[in-house]
Protein backbone atom coordinates (compact mmCIF):
# COMPACT_ATOMS: atom_id res chain seq x y z
CA UNK A 1 0.00 0.00 0.00
CA UNK A 2 2.67 2.52 0.77
CA UNK A 3 4.87 1.22 -2.19
CA UNK A 4 1.46 2.44 -4.44
CA UNK A 5 1.17 5.62 -2.42
CA UNK A 6 4.80 6.43 -3.37
CA UNK A 7 4.24 5.55 -7.18
CA UNK A 8 0.84 7.46 -7.17
CA UNK A 9 2.72 10.76 -5.69
CA UNK A 10 5.79 9.94 -8.39
CA UNK A 11 3.12 10.25 -11.19
CA UNK A 12 1.56 12.95 -9.94
CA UNK A 13 4.82 15.02 -9.71
CA UNK A 14 5.23 14.33 -13.36
CA UNK A 15 2.26 15.05 -14.26
CA UNK A 16 2.26 18.46 -12.29
CA UNK A 17 6.28 19.01 -13.68
CA UNK A 18 5.11 18.48 -17.45
CA UNK A 19 2.40 20.73 -16.81
CA UNK A 20 4.06 23.59 -15.58
CA UNK A 21 6.51 23.11 -18.39
CA UNK A 22 3.89 23.38 -21.44
CA UNK A 23 2.28 26.60 -20.07
CA UNK A 24 5.54 28.38 -19.68
CA UNK A 25 6.53 26.99 -23.09
CA UNK A 26 2.93 28.31 -24.39
CA UNK A 27 3.53 31.30 -22.73
CA UNK A 28 6.84 31.85 -24.28
CA UNK A 29 5.66 31.16 -27.85
CA UNK A 30 2.67 33.84 -27.36
CA UNK A 31 5.41 36.10 -26.03
CA UNK A 32 7.56 35.29 -29.17
CA UNK A 33 4.87 35.86 -31.28
CA UNK A 34 3.38 38.86 -30.34
CA UNK A 35 6.95 40.20 -30.44
CA UNK A 36 7.43 38.88 -34.22
CA UNK A 37 4.00 40.93 -34.96
CA UNK A 38 5.01 44.10 -33.31
CA UNK A 39 8.29 44.14 -34.96
CA UNK A 40 6.57 43.59 -38.33
CA UNK A 41 4.56 46.40 -37.79
CA UNK A 42 7.00 48.64 -37.00
CA UNK A 43 8.75 48.25 -40.26
CA UNK A 44 5.57 48.02 -42.15
CA UNK A 45 4.91 51.78 -40.64
CA UNK A 46 8.19 52.74 -41.15
CA UNK A 47 7.78 51.52 -44.81
CA UNK A 48 4.72 53.85 -45.35
CA UNK A 49 6.25 57.07 -43.90
CA UNK A 50 9.18 56.47 -46.69
CA UNK A 51 7.33 54.84 -49.25
CA UNK A 52 7.95 57.09 -52.29
CA UNK A 53 4.73 58.40 -53.79
CA UNK A 54 3.74 56.54 -57.43
CA UNK A 55 4.30 59.67 -59.57
CA UNK A 56 6.52 62.61 -58.46
CA UNK A 57 6.47 65.79 -60.87
CA UNK A 58 9.16 68.22 -61.17
CA UNK A 59 8.07 71.43 -63.10
CA UNK A 60 10.79 72.74 -64.43
CA UNK A 61 11.47 76.62 -66.00
CA UNK A 62 14.87 77.45 -67.32
CA UNK A 63 14.76 81.14 -67.96
CA UNK A 64 14.40 80.10 -72.13
CA UNK A 65 15.69 78.36 -74.70
CA UNK A 66 17.78 80.19 -76.28
CA UNK A 67 21.16 79.65 -74.86
CA UNK A 68 23.20 76.72 -75.09
CA UNK A 69 23.82 76.87 -71.38
CA UNK A 70 19.80 76.12 -70.91
CA UNK A 71 18.94 73.83 -73.75
CA UNK A 72 21.80 71.73 -72.01
CA UNK A 73 20.69 72.12 -68.25
CA UNK A 74 17.21 70.96 -70.11
CA UNK A 75 18.39 68.09 -71.87
CA UNK A 76 20.34 66.97 -68.96
CA UNK A 77 17.53 66.82 -66.33
CA UNK A 78 14.75 65.12 -68.95
CA UNK A 79 17.72 62.46 -69.34
CA UNK A 80 18.63 62.39 -65.62
CA UNK A 81 14.63 61.42 -65.02
CA UNK A 82 14.95 58.30 -66.74
CA UNK A 83 17.37 56.97 -63.92
CA UNK A 84 14.88 57.44 -61.14
CA UNK A 85 11.68 55.02 -61.43
CA UNK A 86 8.22 57.70 -61.10
CA UNK A 87 9.99 61.09 -61.48
CA UNK A 88 8.70 62.78 -63.99
CA UNK A 89 9.42 66.21 -65.65
CA UNK A 90 7.49 68.90 -67.26
CA UNK A 91 9.48 71.80 -69.20
CA UNK A 92 7.88 75.33 -69.80
CA UNK A 93 10.08 78.06 -71.15
CA UNK A 94 9.48 81.92 -72.29
CA UNK A 95 10.65 82.64 -75.90
CA UNK A 96 13.08 85.29 -74.35
CA UNK A 97 14.84 85.52 -70.85
CA UNK A 98 13.69 89.69 -70.99
CA UNK A 99 9.69 88.08 -71.00
CA UNK A 100 9.61 88.57 -67.17
CA UNK A 101 5.77 88.08 -66.90
CA UNK A 102 5.72 85.22 -68.95
CA UNK A 103 8.15 83.69 -66.14
CA UNK A 104 5.61 84.30 -63.60
CA UNK A 105 2.68 82.82 -65.91
CA UNK A 106 4.53 79.52 -66.06
CA UNK A 107 5.60 79.31 -62.56
CA UNK A 108 1.80 80.13 -61.37
CA UNK A 109 0.73 77.25 -64.11
CA UNK A 110 2.74 74.96 -62.31
CA UNK A 111 1.72 75.72 -58.95
CA UNK A 112 -2.09 75.22 -60.29
CA UNK A 113 -1.39 72.11 -61.76
CA UNK A 114 0.27 71.27 -58.17
CA UNK A 115 3.68 69.92 -59.74
CA UNK A 116 5.58 68.08 -56.44
CA UNK A 117 8.45 70.48 -56.67
CA UNK A 118 9.37 73.61 -58.98
CA UNK A 119 13.43 73.89 -60.49
CA UNK A 120 13.36 77.09 -61.85
CA UNK A 121 16.14 79.54 -63.03
CA UNK A 122 15.08 82.95 -62.34
CA UNK A 123 15.31 86.35 -64.40
CA UNK A 124 14.21 88.83 -62.21
CA UNK A 125 13.93 88.01 -58.51
CA UNK A 126 11.61 90.82 -57.33
CA UNK A 127 8.96 89.84 -59.76
CA UNK A 128 9.39 86.02 -58.81
CA UNK A 129 9.07 86.86 -54.61
CA UNK A 130 4.45 86.50 -54.88
CA UNK A 131 4.50 83.63 -57.17
CA UNK A 132 7.28 81.58 -55.30
CA UNK A 133 5.40 82.26 -51.65
CA UNK A 134 2.05 80.99 -53.18
CA UNK A 135 3.94 77.97 -53.75
CA UNK A 136 5.27 77.97 -50.21
CA UNK A 137 1.64 78.06 -49.26
CA UNK A 138 0.90 74.91 -51.15
CA UNK A 139 3.72 72.92 -49.86
CA UNK A 140 5.30 72.62 -53.12
CA UNK A 141 9.36 72.84 -52.20
CA UNK A 142 11.29 75.02 -54.86
CA UNK A 143 14.68 74.40 -55.83
CA UNK A 144 16.81 77.40 -57.46
CA UNK A 145 18.81 76.80 -60.34
CA UNK A 146 21.83 78.93 -61.71
CA UNK A 147 21.78 81.46 -58.78
CA UNK A 148 23.30 80.78 -54.94
CA UNK A 149 21.80 83.89 -53.59
CA UNK A 150 18.87 83.90 -51.17
CA UNK A 151 15.87 84.70 -52.20
CA UNK A 152 14.23 86.82 -49.89
CA UNK A 153 10.74 86.23 -48.58
CA UNK A 154 10.57 83.07 -49.54
CA UNK A 155 11.47 79.60 -48.13
CA UNK A 156 13.84 77.77 -50.96
CA UNK A 157 14.35 74.11 -50.17
CA UNK A 158 17.54 74.40 -52.13
CA UNK A 159 20.04 76.59 -54.50
CA UNK A 160 22.10 75.14 -56.96
CA UNK A 161 24.79 77.32 -59.24
CA UNK A 162 27.98 78.77 -58.80
CA UNK A 163 29.22 82.18 -57.86
CA UNK A 164 28.30 84.53 -60.62
CA UNK A 165 30.29 87.33 -58.81
CA UNK A 166 32.83 85.28 -58.82
CA UNK A 167 33.04 84.13 -62.00
CA UNK A 168 33.16 87.51 -63.48
CA UNK A 169 36.22 88.20 -60.77
CA UNK A 170 37.73 85.23 -62.39
CA UNK A 171 37.54 86.14 -66.00
CA UNK A 172 38.56 89.75 -64.77
CA UNK A 173 41.65 88.61 -63.43
CA UNK A 174 42.15 86.72 -66.78
CA UNK A 175 41.68 89.85 -69.19
CA UNK A 176 43.77 92.20 -66.85
CA UNK A 177 46.66 89.25 -67.13
CA UNK A 178 46.00 88.75 -70.56
CA UNK A 179 46.56 92.37 -71.69
CA UNK A 180 49.48 92.69 -68.93
CA UNK A 181 46.76 95.48 -67.60
CA UNK A 182 46.71 98.19 -70.41
CA UNK A 183 44.36 97.98 -73.00
CA UNK A 184 41.32 99.11 -74.66
CA UNK A 185 38.04 96.69 -74.53
CA UNK A 186 34.46 95.95 -75.55
CA UNK A 187 31.73 94.07 -73.47
CA UNK A 188 28.58 92.66 -75.03
CA UNK A 189 26.19 92.55 -72.52
CA UNK A 190 23.27 89.91 -71.56
CA UNK A 191 19.92 90.95 -70.81
CA UNK A 192 19.20 93.94 -68.95
CA UNK A 193 17.76 93.10 -65.48
CA UNK A 194 18.55 89.82 -65.25
CA UNK A 195 20.41 89.26 -62.28
CA UNK A 196 23.36 86.90 -63.03
CA UNK A 197 24.25 88.94 -65.85
CA UNK A 198 24.49 91.94 -63.21
CA UNK A 199 26.85 89.70 -60.38
CA UNK A 200 29.29 88.22 -63.59
CA UNK A 201 29.22 92.21 -64.47
CA UNK A 202 29.84 93.07 -60.63
CA UNK A 203 32.56 90.82 -60.21
CA UNK A 204 34.47 92.10 -63.97
CA UNK A 205 34.47 95.38 -62.65
CA UNK A 206 35.77 94.45 -59.18
CA UNK A 207 38.95 92.62 -60.81
CA UNK A 208 39.58 95.72 -63.55
CA UNK A 209 39.72 98.09 -60.31
CA UNK A 210 43.16 96.10 -60.21
CA UNK A 211 44.45 97.25 -63.66
CA UNK A 212 43.76 100.43 -64.00
CA UNK A 213 45.12 100.83 -67.52
CA UNK A 214 42.12 98.75 -69.18
CA UNK A 215 40.02 101.16 -70.59
CA UNK A 216 36.17 99.97 -72.04
CA UNK A 217 35.77 101.35 -74.72
CA UNK A 218 32.02 100.15 -75.79
CA UNK A 219 29.23 98.19 -73.78
CA UNK A 220 25.85 97.45 -75.18
CA UNK A 221 23.83 94.34 -74.33
CA UNK A 222 22.76 91.79 -77.54
CA UNK A 223 20.07 89.82 -74.93
CA UNK A 224 21.68 86.49 -74.65
CA UNK A 225 21.21 86.39 -78.98
CA UNK A 226 23.74 84.99 -81.08
CA UNK A 227 22.68 87.21 -84.14
CA UNK A 228 22.29 90.25 -82.06
CA UNK A 229 25.39 89.78 -80.63
CA UNK A 230 27.08 89.78 -84.68
CA UNK A 231 25.20 93.40 -85.54
CA UNK A 232 26.40 94.50 -82.11
CA UNK A 233 29.81 93.78 -82.63
CA UNK A 234 29.92 94.70 -86.05
CA UNK A 235 29.12 98.49 -84.58
CA UNK A 236 31.49 98.67 -81.81
CA UNK A 237 34.08 97.59 -84.54
CA UNK A 238 33.24 100.58 -87.12
CA UNK A 239 32.89 102.83 -83.87
CA UNK A 240 35.98 101.81 -81.90
CA UNK A 241 38.29 99.73 -84.71
CA UNK A 242 40.98 99.88 -81.83
CA UNK A 243 39.15 97.56 -79.75
CA UNK A 244 41.50 94.97 -78.64
CA UNK A 245 39.56 92.61 -76.63
CA UNK A 246 35.63 91.44 -76.21
CA UNK A 247 34.18 89.85 -73.34
CA UNK A 248 30.58 88.31 -73.60
CA UNK A 249 28.26 87.64 -70.68
CA UNK A 250 27.37 84.67 -72.63
CA UNK A 251 28.85 81.87 -74.80
CA UNK A 252 26.68 82.69 -77.74
CA UNK A 253 26.95 86.31 -78.15
CA UNK A 254 30.87 85.43 -78.13
CA UNK A 255 30.13 83.03 -80.81
CA UNK A 256 28.32 86.45 -82.68
CA UNK A 257 31.28 88.17 -82.02
CA UNK A 258 33.70 85.98 -83.45
CA UNK A 259 31.42 85.93 -86.66
CA UNK A 260 31.32 89.56 -86.96
CA UNK A 261 35.41 89.69 -85.84
CA UNK A 262 35.92 87.15 -88.76
CA UNK A 263 34.09 88.85 -90.74
CA UNK A 264 35.97 92.01 -90.47
CA UNK A 265 39.36 90.42 -91.00
CA UNK A 266 40.32 91.09 -87.19
CA UNK A 267 40.58 87.63 -86.07
CA UNK A 268 44.42 88.41 -85.44
CA UNK A 269 44.18 91.11 -83.36
CA UNK A 270 41.16 91.24 -81.30
CA UNK A 271 41.14 88.65 -78.57
CA UNK A 272 37.39 86.80 -77.64
CA UNK A 273 36.11 85.82 -74.40
CA UNK A 274 32.64 84.44 -73.35
CA UNK A 275 31.29 82.69 -70.57
CA UNK A 276 29.25 79.44 -70.09
CA UNK A 277 31.31 77.10 -71.00
CA UNK A 278 29.07 75.75 -74.50
CA UNK A 279 30.24 72.81 -76.37
CA UNK A 280 30.86 75.28 -79.50
CA UNK A 281 32.99 78.03 -77.70
CA UNK A 282 34.97 75.31 -75.92
CA UNK A 283 35.67 73.94 -80.05
CA UNK A 284 36.63 77.29 -80.99
CA UNK A 285 39.37 77.35 -78.00
CA UNK A 286 40.59 74.14 -78.88
CA UNK A 287 40.64 76.14 -82.75
CA UNK A 288 42.41 78.91 -81.30
CA UNK A 289 39.42 81.37 -82.39
CA UNK A 290 38.44 81.97 -78.61
CA UNK A 291 40.69 82.95 -76.25
CA UNK A 292 38.84 81.47 -72.77
CA UNK A 293 35.18 81.04 -71.06
CA UNK A 294 33.95 80.31 -67.80
CA UNK A 295 32.70 76.38 -67.52
CA UNK A 296 29.62 76.57 -65.13
CA UNK A 297 28.82 72.73 -65.89
CA UNK A 298 24.59 73.23 -66.59
CA UNK A 299 24.34 69.18 -66.90
CA UNK A 300 25.51 68.98 -63.33
CA UNK A 301 23.12 71.41 -61.92
CA UNK A 302 20.39 69.26 -63.40
CA UNK A 303 21.55 66.53 -62.41
CA UNK A 304 21.36 67.26 -58.60
CA UNK A 305 17.80 68.80 -58.89
CA UNK A 306 16.52 65.64 -60.16
CA UNK A 307 18.53 63.98 -56.77
CA UNK A 308 16.89 66.44 -54.90
CA UNK A 309 13.51 65.56 -56.47
CA UNK A 310 14.05 61.87 -55.17
CA UNK A 311 15.19 62.86 -51.98
CA UNK A 312 12.30 65.08 -51.40
CA UNK A 313 9.68 61.86 -52.53
CA UNK A 314 11.40 59.45 -50.13
CA UNK A 315 10.99 61.62 -47.89
CA UNK A 316 14.24 63.30 -46.76
CA UNK A 317 13.85 67.05 -47.24
CA UNK A 318 15.29 68.00 -43.85
CA UNK A 319 18.50 66.40 -45.09
CA UNK A 320 18.85 68.59 -48.31
CA UNK A 321 21.91 70.46 -48.32
CA UNK A 322 20.35 74.88 -48.82
CA UNK A 323 23.30 75.90 -50.36
CA UNK A 324 24.34 73.53 -53.55
CA UNK A 325 27.82 75.02 -55.69
CA UNK A 326 28.60 73.76 -58.39
CA UNK A 327 32.33 74.43 -59.53
CA UNK A 328 33.45 76.65 -62.15
CA UNK A 329 36.51 76.89 -64.07
CA UNK A 330 38.46 79.20 -66.53
CA UNK A 331 39.07 77.12 -70.01
CA UNK A 332 41.56 78.50 -72.14
CA UNK A 333 44.16 76.66 -74.43
CA UNK A 334 45.85 75.43 -71.17
CA UNK A 335 43.58 73.21 -70.30
CA UNK A 336 41.10 73.09 -73.07
CA UNK A 337 41.90 69.13 -73.49
CA UNK A 338 40.52 68.56 -70.30
CA UNK A 339 36.92 69.12 -71.48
Amino acid sequence: MKRLSLLLILVLSVVMIFSILMIGCKEEAVAEEEAVAEKEAVEEEAEEEVAPAEKFVIGFNPRALTSVFFITMTDAIQEEVKNYDGIEVEVLSTESQKDIEGQVKIVEDFIEKGVDMLAISINDPSSMIEPLKKANEKGIPIVILDSIYPLEGVEVLAYIGHDNTEGGKMMGEHVGELLNGEGKIAIIEGPPGVSVIQWRQQGFEESLVNYLGIEVVAQQPANADRGLAMDVMENMLEANPEIELVWAHIDNMAMGALTAIEGAGKLDDITICGYNGDEDVLAMIKEGKINATILQQPAEQAKMAVKIADMIRKGQADQVENINIIPIILVTSDNIDDY
